[in-house]
C-alpha cells in the first residue's frame, strides 16, 4: 500500500470514529407522547463533573453552575453559612490529595476566597456577573452577517433555523397534511430543499447559497470530511468539532439520538449522522461562498484552542465549591435528621400500634418511589397509624405494553430503557353485567369496531378543523353550533378529566372493561383483574379465553417473575388482610408536556396499568398455588386492591375491578375514608407553594379550586411536579418514618439483611438510583442552563411534528427539557439546583461490591454526578463515600 493512499484510509477511519464518539455523546430526548426525564450530561459521565463543564463550555457555551447572584441570595437568606463553605473546601482537599497527590493542596481557594466571591457577587448586584469563556469557533459564528431592513441578521440564527425547519417537516408524524418524502433520508431530503430554499432572506445570499448546494457531496460522511479538511482541523481535534457542530441544534440532535435509540438500523440511514452531515454542510456551503472566511476561521480556532483558560480555571473552581457548599447545607441537615437515635420519637408507621411485634398491620400499601408520593405515605401514616407504607418503581416489575381494545399501537409501560416483555389487552369477559366465555370474545370485537369506527370520525372531524383550506371558516361556518363547545372547553370545570384510553368510548363502556395479560407471544391472554375471580373474590372465572397461570408452561415464568417483584418491594409474610397497590398520574389540560408529570417509571404515563394488572395477578388462585410450590404461600384472607395517586390533586382512586368479598368490605371502606383524609392533609400542605390565596382554604374549597386548575387550559402550573427533589434513600420506612422529608425524597424500601446475594440492592443502584438521578439532573439542567437545557417559556410553546416535541415561538432549535413555569414561580427558583444525595442502609462492603462490578455506575459517584451515603444502624452518623472510602457525614449535630 501506498503512502498517500495509506494516509487517507487513516484519515477516513479518524472522521468514521470522531463521527461515533461525539454522536455517542448526544442523550436521547424522548418524544412528547412518552417523555421521561432524561439526564443531558449521560454523555459525559465518564468525566469528572468539573472536566465536563468546562468541555461543554468550550463546544456549546453551558454551564453546570448557576449566575453568582443566586449563591449571594442563598447567603443572604441564611441558608448558606460559613461553615459550608469551610466543609466545601476541605472536601475539595481532600479529593484533589486523592487525584494528585498532597501537592495539589497548594491550589486550593481558601474559605476567605469563596467570601470575596460572595462580596464580589454582592456588589455586582444587578449587573451581569457572567464571564464566558473562549468558545470553538464555527462558520455561522464569523460569517458577516446578512442584514435585513431595519436589523442585522446573524448566520448563526438563520442556519439553526432553517435545520430546525427542515427537520420538523421531516420527522412530522401526522401533524401536517404535507410532509417532505422521508424515504431518502434527513441528509439526502434537506440536499435537494436548500438546493431551491425560498426561506432564507434575499440579502443573505440565497441565490449564492442555492448555487452552491448543487455541489454538496452525496453522503453525510463525505461532507464532514471536506471541511475538516478545508479547515485542517487535527485528527485529534474531530470529535470535539463535531461535537460542537451537534450542540449548535443540541435539541435536534437529542431527538435524532433517540430516534437512533429506538430504530437502531432505520431503513432511511441514521438520522445523528445525517443531521451532523446538514450542520457540516452549512459550514461548506460558508465556507465555499467566503473564500476569505477559511483563513479566519483558522486562526480563530487555533486561538481558541491555544487560549490561556486559567482565569475560567480557577472562577470555575470557585463556583463548584459555592455549588458544593449549598449542596452540603442541604446534606448536613438531612443527614442530622437519618441519624436520629433509635428511640427517637416518631409517628407509629410500622404497625406496631396495631399488632405485637411479628404480625401483620392493618393495611400495607405499596406507592412509587416519586418524591410526590412522600407527602401523602406521611399524610397517610399519620392519618391512619395502623397502615404501613413502602416505595417501589411505579412500574411495578411489571413490564409491560398496553394495548387498548380496538387499537393497534402498543404504548410501553416500562421505564425508557427496558423493553415490554407482555402485552396488555382489554376484554369485557369477567365484567359485572357482562359476557363470559365465548361470548366476551365477541362482545369484544363488536366494541373494538365501534370504537374504530368513533376514532375515525374524531380524526376526519380533526383533519377538518386543521385543514389549510378550512381552519379559518371552521368556527364561522359552523356559528353558534359550535360556540357551545368553545365556552364549555375555556369554562372552569372540577369534573375528572377523561383519559386518553377511554377516547372512543362511553363511559359505561370504559368502566366494563377489564386488563388482561398476553404472557408471552402466541400464548393465550390471561386475564389479570379482579372479576376474573369467583364469587369469593379470590378463585378465578372460567372461560375458554383464560390461561390458568399453574396449568401454562408461561405461568411457571411468570411466577417467577412475581416473586422477583415481591422479593424487591420487601413485600412478604406476614401480610395484611388488605394490601393496596397504587400507581400515579397527573391531571392537566393544554399542556403538551404532561406526560412529563406522570410516571416515568411508567414511559411516561400513569401507573394505572401496572397497578392493576399485580393486583390482579396476586389475587389469581393458580398463581397463588405456584407460588406456594415455590415457598411463598400468599394467605388467603388477602386481597390485593389497585389504586391511582393523582398527584396534582391528591385524590386516591380505588379501581373496582375487584370483587371484594364481603370479609373485606368494610376494611376497603376504612381505606378509602382514611385515603380521603390523607389527600386533605397533604392538599393543605402543600397549597402555600401553589397560591397564596388557598393558604387558608378549606377541604372542601382547596379539592374543588385544584380540580379547577387541573382543568385550566390557562394553568401554567397545575403542579410541582418533580421540583425540589434532591435525595434518594433506600432503606426500610421505619428510617424515615415520621420525618418531614418535604417531598423532595425518592423513597425505596430495602433491607439488606434479607438480601444475602445482594440481588436486590443491585438491581436498586442500577435502576432506580440510576432513573432517580436522570430526573434530578434534568431538573437540574433545566434550571442551571434554561437556554440549552430548558424548553422555555410555556405560553409560546408550539407543539412540532404531533409529539416530536416544541418550538418556543415559531423556529429556532427544538426545545428539550422542562418549561421554566416548572423551576420558577416568575419571582424565585421553585427548583434548587442541587445534585442527587443518595443513602443506602447496607454494610459498605456490599455498596463497594455493587459500585465495583458497574463501572457506569461507579463513574457517576467518583466523578461528581451524585453524592452516596451509606446508613449505619440507627442512632449513628451517616457515612460519605469518596473516592473508594468511607468516611464520615456532617450534620447539624456535628457543625453546630
Amino acid at each position: 500500500m501506498n503512502a498517500p493512499l495509506e494516509s487517507l484510509l487513516d484519515r477516513t477511519r479518524s472522521i468514521a470514529a470522531a463521527i461515533d464518539a461525539a454522536t455517542a455523546r448526544i442523550v436521547p430526548a424522548w418524544p412528547l407522547d412518552r417523555l421521561i426525564a432524561v439526564n443531558p450530561y449521560e454523555g459525559h459521565a465518564d468525566t469528572p463533573i468539573a472536566e465536563a463543564q468546562a468541555r461543554l463550555r468550550r463546544l456549546g457555551g453551558t454551564s453546570l453552575t448557576m449566575p453568582r447572584a443566586w449563591y449571594r441570595e442563598q447567603w443572604l437568606a441564611g441558608r448558606l453559612t460559613c461553615a459550608d463553605l469551610q466543609a466545601a473546601a476541605e472536601h475539595w482537599l481532600d479529593e484533589a490529595a486523592v487525584t494528585a497527590g498532597a501537592g495539589a493542596t497548594t491550589l486550593a481557594p481558601n474559605v476567605e476566597a469563596l467570601l470575596d466571591a460572595l462580596l464580589d457577587a454582592l456588589e455586582r448586584a444587578g449587573r451581569d456577573d457572567t464571564h464566558p469563556s473562549p468558545r470553538l469557533p464555527l462558520a455561522t459564528t464569523l460569517a458577516e452577517g446578512p442584514y435585513l431592513p431595519g436589523q442585522p441578521v446573524r448566520w448563526a440564527e438563520l442556519v439553526v433555523h432553517q435545520v430546525s425547519q427542515h427537520c420538523a417537516a421531516w420527522f412530522d408524524d401526522g401533524q401536517a397534511a404535507w410532509r417532505p418524502d422521508s424515504r431518502s433520508g434527513l441528509y439526502a431530503s434537506w440536499c435537494e430543499r436548500i438546493a431551491f430554499d425560498r426561506t432564507l432572506p434575499s440579502s443573505a445570499g440565497r441565490s449564492s447559497v442555492n448555487a452552491c448546494a448543487t455541489a454538496l457531496p452525496s453522503e453525510p460522511q463525505a461532507v464532514v470530511a471536506a471541511v475538516a479538511d478545508l479547515l485542517c482541523i487535527a485528527d485529534t481535534d474531530l470529535e470535539e468539532w463535531c461535537e460542537a457542530l451537534l450542540l449548535d441544534v443540541g435539541g435536534w440532535s437529542a431527538a435524532c439520538a433517540w430516534r437512533r435509540w429506538y430504530t437502531p438500523a432505520p431503513s432511511t440511514g441514521d438520522p445523528m449522522e445525517d443531521l451532523l452531515g446538514i450542520r457540516a454542510a452549512w459550514e461548506w456551503l460558508l465556507l465555499h461562498d467566503d473564500p476569505a472566511l477559511a483563513g479566519r476561521l483558522r486562526t480563530a480556532r487555533r486561538r481558541a484552542l491555544e487560549a490561556d483558560v486559567s482565569a475560567s480555571t480557577q472562577r470555575d473552581r470557585i463556583d463548584w465549591l459555592l455549588q458544593s457548599a449549598v449542596e452540603h447545607a442541604y446534606s448536613r441537615t438531612l443527614c442530622g435528621a437519618l441519624a436520629r437515635p433509635a428511640d427517637h420519637p416518631r409517628q407509629p408507621v410500622d404497625g406496631t400500634t396495631a399488632a405485637t411485634a411479628g404480625e401483620a398491620p392493618a393495611v400495607q400499601a405499596l406507592f412509587c418511589i416519586d418524591v410526590r408520593s412522600e407527602p401523602f405515605r406521611r399524610a397517610l401514616e399519620s392519618t391512619a397509624p395502623g397502615i404501613r407504607t413502602y416505595g417501589f418503581a411505579g412500574f411495578f416489575g411489571v413490564p409491560v405494553a398496553h394495548v387498548p381494545l380496538g387499537t393497534e399501537v402498543p404504548s410501553p409501560r416500562v421505564p425508557g430503557l427496558l423493553e415490554a416483555s407482555a402485552c396488555a389487552t382489554q376484554t369485557l369477559g369477567g365484567a359485572r353485567g357482562g359476557d363470559a366465555g365465548r361470548d366476551a370474545g365477541a362482545a369484544d370485537a363488536r366494541l373494538a369496531m365501534l370504537r374504530r369506527s368513533r376514532l375515525q370520525r374524531q380524526r376526519r372531524w380533526a383533519t377538518l378543523r386543521s385543514a389549510a383550506a378550512s381552519a379559518f371558516g371552521f368556527v364561522e361556518a359552523l356559528g353558534l353550533s359550535y360556540a357551545g363547545k368553545l365556552l364549555k372547553d375555556s369554562l372552569p370545570s372540577i369534573a375528572r378529566a377523561k383519559r386518553w384510553e377511554d377516547h372512543g368510548l362511553r363511559a359505561d363502556e370504559a368502566t366494563r372493561l377489564r386488563l388482561r395479560l398476553a404472557v408471552v407471544p402466541g400464548s393465550a391472554a390471561l386475564p389479570v383483574d379482579g372479576c376474573m375471580a369467583g364469587s369469593d373474590g379470590h378463585g378465578p372465572a372460567r372461560g375458554d379465553t383464560q390461561t390458568e397461570a399453574g396449568a401454562h408452561p408461561a405461568g411457571a415464568d411468570l411466577a417467577a417473575r412475581i416473586l422477583s417483584v415481591l422479593g424487591t418491594i420487601g413485600l412478604k409474610p406476614p401480610l395484611a388482610p388488605l394490601v393496596l397497590i397504587a400507581g400515579h398520574g397527573s391531571q392537566t389540560r393544554n399542556n403538551p408536556h404532561a406526560a412529563s408529570l406522570d410516571c416515568g417509571a411508567c414511559g411516561g404515563h400513569t401507573g394505572e396499568v401496572n397497578a392493576r394488572l399485580l393486583a390482579g395477578l396476586l389475587n389469581d388462585r393458580p398463581l397463588r398455588a405456584e407460588l406456594a410450590k415455590r415457598g411463598v404461600a400468599l394467605p388467603e384472607g388477602t386481597l390485593f386492591i389497585a389504586g391511582l395517586h393523582n398527584t396534582t390533586t391528591d385524590e386516591v382512586t380505588l379501581f373496582e375491578d375487584i370483587e371484594v368479598p364481603p370479609s373485606h368490605v368494610e376494611a376497603v371502606a376504612e381505606l378509602a375514608r382514611h385515603l380521603h383524609e390523607a389527600g386533605n392533609a397533604a392538599r393543605a400542605a402543600r397549597a402555600p407553594s401553589l397560591s397564596p390565596d388557598l393558604a387558608a382554604a378549606g377541604p372542601v374549597r382547596l379539592l374543588r379550586e385544584l380540580r379547577t386548575r387541573a382543568n385550566d387550559w390557562a394553568q401554567t402550573r397545575p403542579e410541582w411536579g418533580l421540583a425540589g427533589n434532591a435525595a434518594f434513600i433506600a432503606a426500610p420506612r421505619a428510617r424515615t418514618a415520621g420525618l418531614d422529608l418535604q417531598g423532595r425524597a425518592f423513597l425505596h424500601d430495602y433491607h439488606w439483611a434479607d438480601d444475602p446475594d445482594l440481588t436486590v440492592l443491585e438491581l436498586i443502584m442500577t435502576a432506580p438510583l440510576v432513573v432517580a438521578n436522570w430526573i434530578n439532573l434534568q431538573y437540574y439542567a433545566s434550571t442551571v442552563d434554561p437556554v440549552r437545557y430548558g424548553c422555555g417559556n410555556k405560553l409560546l410553546h408550539n407543539v412540532v411534528g404531533g409529539h416530536v416535541g416544541v418550538f418556543e415561538g415559531n423556529g429556532g432549535d427544538l426545545r428539550i427539557g422542562l418549561p421554566w413555569q416548572s423551576v420558577h414561580d416568575g419571582e424565585h427558583f421553585r427548583h434548587v439546583p442541587l445534585r442527587l444525595h443518595a443513602f443506602i442502609e447496607a454494610p459498605a462492603g456490599a455498596i463497594g461490591t455493587i459500585l465495583g462490578r458497574h463501572a457506569r455506575l461507579r463513574a457517576l459517584v467518583e466523578h461528581g454526578w451524585l453524592h452516596l451515603f451509606r446508613l449505619p444502624e440507627a442512632g449513628s452518623l451517616p457515612q460519605r463515600y469518596l473516592r473508594g472510602t468511607w468516611g464520615p457525614a456532617a450534620t447539624d449535630r456535628t457543625t453546630g
